[in-house]
């Protein structure tokens, strides 16, 4: 082990990708690919309409591939966009998408709610607050390096 490896360290490293992996495998259940995933995930989230540029913020995902995945969503015929203004695209479910949206996303999105429900009371924002804490110190430290 590196001298700068701790247990707790090492094992949050080690879930994180189990965690990433999972995510994996739900998109590839569901036969789409972990972005397309993801992007229709969002579209449930943040509504009916919204901005490819928001998705892309809020999740962590490069324009470039939200922009590959919405192209190829929207070849298959699960999306529309329609443009708003300047260069924003609004996005929006097709009725393809919404029985795909209603198969794969929802059940996928209910699995996760359940979990938290599962645990015993205050563990799910005791979690929560915990992993903020660790993201915020995790950005400060790389965004204090110059």
């Amino acid at each position: 082990m590196n001298d700068n490896e701790t247990p707790e360290w090492k094992e949050l490293n080690r879930l994180m990708k189990e965690l990433m992996d999972l995510y994996y495998e739900i998109a590839l259940k569901s036969g789409l690919s972990d972005s397309a995933f993801d992007i229709l995930y969002a579209m449930v989230s943040m509504g009916s309409g919204c901005l490819q540029k928001d998705i892309a913020d809020y999740y962590h995902m490069s324009r470039t591939t939200v922009n590959s995945s919405i192209k190829k969503l929207e070849e298959q015929g699960f999306i529309t966009m329609q443009k708003g203004q300047g260069k924003n695209k609004h996005l929006f479910l097709t009725d393809a998408g919404t029985q795909l949206v209603d198969d794969k996303i929802i059940p996928a999105m209910q699995m996760e709610a359940g979990i938290f429900a599962e645990m015993k009371p205050g563990e799910g924002k005791e979690f929560l607050r915990l992993f903020q804490e660790y993201i915020k110190i995790y950005r400060e430290r790389i965004f204090s390096q110059k």
